[in-house]
């Protein structure tokens, strides 16, 4: 069972509209593939994002949002244990009936999907596994925040705290391992 502690769910950017895609859009495992469509929002003059796919291997969300015939449509495909580096989101603040504009994200390779508007959120990256989105929709996505995993903390191993403690090789290993101490000088 997925340990939802165990992720960082990032505040939505975006508006208050739309349908809560609940659970649909992140699983426990890191994604592979992640579609994008994108066009004129729904009864406004500017580009949004309008549908998302998200993989994980042989599993996928499904269509969240909309894919009309009009949108334009891209995807980006991770490598077996490919990071993302950074990602950012761009749209209305969340006290607004505004949208999501654009996703942005570098791992491999840069991607962009989206319009040039809307406000610019840094997403949390965590360790730089993503695992996908939280987020609401119908004809447009209204709302979204993306889920990495969580960064876990760095602990020496026993058997080398046996050996740096015998020698005296290292003081303020305690103070590291219990995260009191992050630069040893």
């Amino acid at each position: 069972m997925v340990n939802k502690d165990d992720y960082i769910f990032n505040h939505r950017v975006g508006g208050w509209g739309g349908d809560d895609f609940g659970d649909s859009l992140w699983r426990g495992k890191p994604v592979t593939e992640v579609e994008v469509w994108y066009g004129r929002a729904w009864d406004a003059d500017y580009t949004v994002l309008k549908g998302l796919n998200v993989h994980w291997g042989n599993e996928q969300s499904g269509l969240r949002g909309s894919a009309p015939p009009d949108a334009l449509h891209t995807s980006y495909s991770f490598a077996p244990g490919e990071r993302v580096h950074w990602m950012d989101l761009y749209g209305a603040p969340p006290d607004s009936g505004g949208r999501v504009d654009a996703l942005r994200f570098e791992a491999n390779n840069p991607f962009a999907a989206g319009g040039p508007g809307g406000r610019q959120t840094h997403e949390n990256p965590g360790n730089h596994v993503f695992h996908g989105f939280v987020g609401k929709g119908h004809a447009d996505i209204d709302s979204l925040g993306a889920v990495f995993h969580k960064e876990a903390g760095f602990r020496f191993p026993d058997a080398i705290l046996l050996v740096f403690r015998r020698y005296g090789a290292l003081q303020g290993v305690d103070d590291l391992n219990s995260g009191n101490l992050s630069v040893l000088g």
